[in-house]
């Protein structure tokens, strides 16, 4: 099984910050989408702050312990901002760091 997320973030028309983590798993070479995690988000989208919401929302409705994200997280597709995709601190570059280091970065075809 291996795993390919997608995030965005939106501002809605009453101000508030939501990000969608979203993507899917391919088992037994059958595609199979997720919908792991809608929240508003309160403090920012800084890049602390999305990582962790990001790897939370994979862990608890993923149901994957963090050792297993290593193996199994291949593909994580973001827009282009500098907060997901920046080359010292984006959230591309500490989920690296902190979770799976082969993952690869993609920008997002939709944006």
């Amino acid at each position: 099984m291996f795993i390919f997320l997608i995030c965005d973030e939106v501002t809605s028309m009453d101000n508030a910050n939501w990000a969608s983590v979203h993507g899917y798993v391919v088992q037994n070479w059958c595609q199979i989408p997720l919908l792991l995690n809608v929240q508003q988000v309160f403090y920012g989208f800084e890049v602390d702050n999305l990582t962790l919401l990001i790897m939370n929302s994979l862990m608890t409705q993923g149901g994957l312990k963090e050792e297993k994200l290593v193996a199994r997280l291949v593909f994580f597709g973001v827009n282009g901002v500098n907060t997901f995709q920046g080359l010292k601190f984006g959230v591309i570059v500490q989920i690296q760091c902190r979770y799976a280091p082969f993952v690869i970065g993609v920008h997002c075809m939709a944006h």
